[in-house]
């Protein structure tokens, strides 16, 4: 007998999946329907309308009644939209675009309020009846709902149509395909579990040991036997076991052969299940986009190509939050307000593409373009300088191209003010952290006025790689081929210093020279005399090149990738680790950050950066954080937050209170509510501003008005950050606080 409880899951999981497709494809329609001028598109409305309908179907069969009932509704808009009753106005898109954006909420588990899914039924529904006399597509389940939701039809609205009453058309749209079609869509597509295919794939990997284990011991066997043929002498009988021996060696080698083109090729095969074309990353970019440039007063069409290129399935899950913040920096920083694209000449509507293509056989590029302001690089020069990241004569002789690369350091931003969408200077540093897990690189490139485009460069899988063994004491490492340039054997003569550094002439160029081992923390053996040449590797990141010397560079293998595991999330200089044929653990080097920490070592200015932290380190006085909130609950809440996180919390009623404790006390930031009886949050801020002896400390304003217009008037007034109470959560205003102190 079935288990109906693990039935009505397994059902659910297939819902998951189908309603996902189905949402998209309302989501692209209504963005096609806005940017669409004139009548709309029949073919299009027909395809949205047959969404609805079958996503309409799929959540009665899992018992989901507020998603049947809030398409239904949908399905009611896209027939008379259909019958051409009603246009797509800019309010009815809205609607629409609220109802899947409740859809997806429930879908996620998250709690939706019955009266939401009334209002915007209502609303759909009172859309679908305009100009039309009968509406479109009554509902027949209106006595099923539960109390909350109407259960009877409203005044003046018309009674269900029956059945027979219903277009020819709507039957017509429901009716299943025809045998033969459904048993060719079954034969050439199924779903699978993903986690089963990682199942898969990983045991399809670890053949990858075999294959290194066979090479090892053809190895060991061809010098088992170059041995006996030195002593063979003239014994029949052991000419007789090294032909038999040779025999074995040669069939050995020609089984190795058979098994390693089996075992890429299983591989591939695998590793192939769970190539995803890029449209999975970026399906709910249009509506994102549509969301984030509406909620700015800003109008933005988005272009995407590429979309069939496939990628691994663990690259797209890493890229999906560094390309979502790309787009919404896109859209914050580049594209400009429509009134101030009209004045430098521009159409009012922005454009951001993302274009994905081929770069080489291993790689391909991601550009994700706008058309908007360009990046300022005195902006940059000045942010810079304020936070003391340089001196100002350094700062003036770097090219624009050069401060570009502050922009991915964390914590930095040239925004304003801080809000919900921007302003902490992390989407950036995200993008570089993925990048660097997936050994990829990025590039900006920007023109004033014209726009910016963010070039990204990543490897098509990350499961396995050619990779050089080397040996550094007693210790193996991997180091991807890729990152190799060159082996080289070193006079010592050739060796020279430049300050504390030791220096190498290469392709007519002079490069640091460092032990691998001091970079990995490893203590050099004692050498009872100084050889007189070192054996060095050449490795590259990006403009920087260094030598470091190893005790052996033991050859190229094929490379399975295996992550450290939770305990170990994140190794600076390891990125990862693969099985030898001993079963011996050895770690992968991340050569670009072991580079980046031999030009640290190198750098002059090193001791001054370390006694500045010592200094720091000195300073024990908790930083004063002034509250200023007139509702109790709301102020305890964020005291607590500020207090549990080690600050000194000092709290107010309202502005003029705030105001008060601001004069007789000494307060390294304020957080504040905009609206309060006497002074507001916007006074407050505007007084602290006026204020000679107050005007430096930072405010941050926690408020409930979200509007483009309020966020506009703090900005205005010279607040440092602008939290909607929406989308208040502890981390999101720490991460604010911290970025101030």
């Amino acid at each position: 007998m079935v288990n109906q409880e693990e039935f009505l899951k397994q059902l659910r999981e297939a819902f998951a999946v189908e309603s996902q497709e189905h949402l998209q494809t309302i989501a692209s329609g209504l963005l096609a329907l806005e940017a669409t001028e004139g009548e709309p598109d029949q073919e299009g409305l027909e395809t949205i309308y047959r969404a609805a309908h079958s996503l309409k179907g799929a959540a009665r069969a899992v018992d989901l009644k507020d998603i049947e009932y809030i398409c239904h509704s949908m399905e009611g808009v896209f027939l008379a939209l259909k019958r051409a009753d009603i246009r797509p106005t800019s309010s009815l898109l809205d609607a629409l675009h609220e109802a899947l954006h409740l859809i997806e909420r429930q879908r996620s588990g998250s709690a939706v309020a019955a009266a939401d899914v009334r209002t915007i039924c209502e609303t759909l529904d009172r859309a679908a009846r305009k100009d039309s006399p009968q509406s479109p597509l009554p509902n027949p389940l209106q006595d099923q709902l539960p109390c909350e939701h109407p259960s009877a039809p409203q005044p003046g609205s018309p009674a269900p149509l029956p059945s027979s009453a219903r277009p020819e058309t709507s039957i017509a749209q429901q009716q299943p395909p025809h045998g033969s079609e459904r048993n060719a869509e079954l034969a050439s597509t199924i779903r699978v579990q993903a986690d089963r295919l990682d199942t898969v794939l990983r045991k399809s990997e670890n053949l990858v040991a075999v294959k290194q284990l066979h090479v090892q011991l053809l190895s060991q066997l061809k010098s088992v036997l170059a041995l006996l043929e030195e002593t063979s002498a003239d014994h029949q009988a052991r000419k007789d076991s090294i032909r038999a021996l040779s025999a074995l060696v040669n069939r050995l080698a020609s089984e190795s052969v058979h098994a390693s083109t089996l075992i890429d090729s299983l591989i591939e095969e695998a590793q192939s299940m769970l190539m995803l074309p890029c449209s999975v990353l970026f399906d709910s970019f249009p509506v994102a986009a549509r969301d984030i440039a509406k909620s700015l007063g800003k109008e933005v069409g988005l272009d995407i190509s590429g979309q069939t290129i496939e990628l691994e399935k663990r690259i797209l899950e890493k890229l999906k939050d560094p390309l979502m913040h790309m787009l919404r920096n896109a859209i914050d920083h580049g594209v400009e307000p429509p009134t101030e694209r009209e004045a430098y000449g521009k159409p009012r509507r922005g454009q951001i593409a993302i274009r994905v293509a081929h770069l080489d056989s291993r790689h391909i590029e991601i550009i994700v373009s706008d058309d908007g302001r360009g990046i300022d690089p005195a902006q940059i020069r000045r942010t810079v300088l304020a936070r003391h990241l340089m001196s100002e004569a350094e700062v003036q002789k770097k090219k624009p191209e050069e401060l570009y690369a502050f922009l991915f350091e964390s914590g930095f931003s040239t925004s304003e003010i801080v809000t919900d969408l921007s302003g902490r200077g992390l989407g950036l540093a995200i993008v570089k952290r993925a990048l660097d897990e997936l050994e990829g690189s990025v590039h900006i490139e920007s023109e004033s006025g014209k726009g910016t485009s963010f070039h990204l460069v990543i490897p098509y899988t990350k499961a396995s790689f050619k990779g050089n063994f080397i040996r550094v004491g007693d210790r193996a490492f991997v180091i991807p081929s890729s990152a190799l340039e060159k082996g080289l054997r070193i006079s010592q003569h050739a060796i020279a210093t430049a300050g504390s550094a030791n220096v190498v002439e290469y392709q007519d160029k002079t490069i640091s020279i460092v032990h691998l081992g001091d970079m990995l923390g490893i203590p050099r053996a004692l050498e009872t005399a100084t050889p007189n040449h070192v054996l060095a590797i050449v490795c590259r990141s990006g403009e920087k090149v260094c030598a470091f010397i190893v005790d052996d560079i033991l050859g190229e293998q094929d490379v399975l990738i295996k992550p450290l595991g939770n305990l170990l999330p994140r190794v600076r200089g390891i990125y990862g680790a693969t099985i030898g044929a001993n079963d011996e653990v050895i770690p992968i080097l991340n050569m670009k950050e072991i580079i980046e920490m031999a030009y640290e070592n190198a750098a002059p200015e090193k001791g001054a950066l370390d006694a500045t932290s010592g200094a720091e380190e000195h300073e024990t006085r908790p930083k004063r954080i002034l509250v200023v909130e007139d509702s109790i609950t709301s102020r305890t809440l964020i005291s607590s937050i500020l207090s549990s996180a080690g600050y000194e919390v000092r709290a107010a009623t309202d502005g003029i209170e705030g105001y008060t404790f601001l004069k007789s006390e000494p307060f390294d930031l304020v957080v504040s509510d905009v609206e309060m009886p006497r002074l507001d949050g916007f006074g407050l801020t505007e007084r602290i501003r006026n204020d000679a002896a107050l005007a430096q400390i930072p405010v941050v304003l926690v408020t409930a008005l979200e509007s483009k217009e309020h966020k506009e008037r703090g900005i205005a007034v010279g607040a440092n950050a602008y939290i909607t109470k929406r989308n208040f959560a502890q981390s999101n205003l720490l991460d604010t606080v911290r970025r101030f102190l």
